[in-house]
């Protein structure tokens, strides 16, 4: 689709391994987005960033907070942000993930 360059992201080894032997053409990053910012990415800003089915499986409510302030970070000026959520009225939390309300959380 003209992309000069991919970057993939995951935040295991195996899954980085993975990335790497299927796509070589492209840099994969061991990165979790629910954590700070690795160094190398620290001034690197991306004209399109895919995030399907990752956010809603971070549990911690802190963590997915800052998952979204990397994704805007990241995220060139004029640049897209594709990712899918499952907002719902009332939050849900599960083992395996939380589905996050529209209503706004007071703790």
């Amino acid at each position: 689709m003209g992309a000069v360059s991919i970057t993939a992201s995951g935040f295991t080894k195996i899954a980085v391994g993975r990335l790497r032997a299927r796509y070589p053409q492209a840099t994969a990053l061991e990165f979790d987005v629910g954590e700070r910012l690795p160094v190398c990415l620290a001034s690197v800003q991306f004209d399109a960033i895919s995030c399907f089915d990752v956010l809603f499986h971070i549990l911690d409510d802190a963590r997915y907070e800052q998952a979204i302030r990397n994704l805007e970070t990241l995220t060139r000026s004029g640049g897209y942000l594709l990712y899918s959520d499952d907002f719902v009225p009332e939050t849900i939390r599960t083992e395996q993930q939380v589905l996050r309300g529209l209503k706004p959380q007071h703790t």
